[in-house]
């Protein structure tokens, strides 16, 4: 059939691009049988790759599949890693959205859905320490916390950009045309849209019952979802995605460190808390390094204070540091930022410089205090 069709519509098969794979059951035939195209023998293969997604004798390789794309994203980094020593924060974040995270990415719905199979998943082990070390990157060193560098660069941690991705792909699912042979698939497994109530997804149950219900974001739709017409529920949807989003990124939750809530603090702006991707990555280039930082709480990573102790956002009372200046309404606004926040929370006058673009202001003590440091790692250095 394949032939005929190719030769009635003036086509041929590529024969070292095509492979057969015996599944399941079959794969245990002790003689592979012989299968002619165009009478030229296909050969017998164990894995095949098919738009980008490993397969094997019993379906995904999630390994594999997790493999092929952090190594591709490895190798991308490293040739990055040859120029980007002199790259400010900004470039390389800008790199990370636009071609990093796309390539990892790829297929992350799926590997999310075998993630929620399977919570000891190897394949999510691996998706997730190559998205730690594009963090690393940006960071310009070891980002031994990446959830506090995931908000302060307005990013999702690796699971919840996967359950964020899974629910757009199953608004796709639900918007895709009537004759895709998913929807028949689908249908015929009774999804949650063709009926009334929620099907029950055990562990040993195929990939496919991931998807057949819907995510959370759209339980309060469902009681609508016949009388809704799609246009209007896609809008609805990821209007309620893009403010869950939000809310995640701004969330100081029982795992967020108090660091977080230092970037916007109170009410007093619309930005999202715990985004520095619109402050300090906007600072001069020579400054974002240091910047960040600061605000990811490693400025000044294994010096000594003043006081003899490492240094630290603790330690910074013990430091003097010149005057910066402050106009009345600025004080103002730094005192009323200071009431705000909870007592425990460090909010230093660094903090609310950067918050404020007054980058001036907050170079002039970071240097400072820098200096202050390397005099003290002088003057402690053995005698030769």
């Amino acid at each position: 059939m394949a032939t005929r069709w190719a030769d009635q519509h003036g086509m041929a098969f590529n024969i070292g691009k095509c492979g057969y794979l015996r599944t399941h059951t079959a794969a245990k035939t002790p003689m592979p049988p012989s299968i002619l195209l165009n009478n030229q023998p296909i050969p017998s293969v164990s894995t095949y790759k098919y738009l980008g997604v490993m397969f094997d004798s019993k379906g995904i390789n999630f390994e594999a599949q997790s493999t092929l794309l952090c190594e591709r994203v490895g190798r991308q980094l490293g040739a990055l890693r040859w120029y980007s020593s002199s790259w400010c924060p900004r470039i390389r974040f800008n790199i990370l959205k636009s071609i990093l995270l796309p390539t990892l990415e790829y297929s992350l719905p799926l590997l999310y859905a075998h993630f929620l199979k399977d919570r000891k998943s190897k394949a999510w082990v691996t998706m997730n320490t190559a998205y730690n070390n594009c963090l690393q990157w940006i960071a310009g060193s070891a980002a031994n916390r990446p959830y506090v560098t995931c908000h302060l660069l307005g990013l999702l941690p690796l699971k919840d950009r996967a359950q964020y991705l899974h629910s757009r792909f199953y608004l796709h699912l639900l918007s895709m045309d009537k004759n895709n042979p998913l929807q028949a698939i689908l249908d015929k497994n009774l999804w949650y849209p063709k009926t009334t109530h929620r099907i029950a997804v055990r562990n040993h149950h195929p990939l496919l019952f991931q998807f057949l219900n819907p995510p959370a974001v759209f339980t309060p739709h469902l009681p609508n979802l016949g009388q809704t017409s799609l246009p209007v529920l896609r809008e609805k949807i990821l209007q309620d995605l893009s403010l869950q989003k939000y809310n995640q990124i701004r969330s100081v939750d029982a795992k967020s460190p108090k660091l977080l809530q230092i970037c916007t603090p109170g009410l007093l702006t619309d930005r999202v808390p715990g985004m520095d991707c619109d402050s300090v990555l906007t600072a001069p280039a020579a400054d974002q390094a240091r910047f960040l930082a600061w605000r990811r709480g490693v400025f000044g990573w294994g010096r000594k204070c003043v006081c003899g102790e490492r240094f630290d956002r603790g330690h910074t009372t013990c430091m003097p540091y010149p005057d910066p200046g402050l106009t009345a309404e600025q004080q103002f606004i730094l005192d009323l930022d200071s009431e705000l926040l909870d007592p425990g929370i460090k909010y230093l006058i660094v903090d609310f410089l950067l918050s404020q673009r007054l980058w001036d202001k907050a170079r002039m003590i970071l240097d400072f205090w820098a200096l202050t440091m390397s005099n003290l790692l002088r003057a402690n250095a053995p005698a030769p």
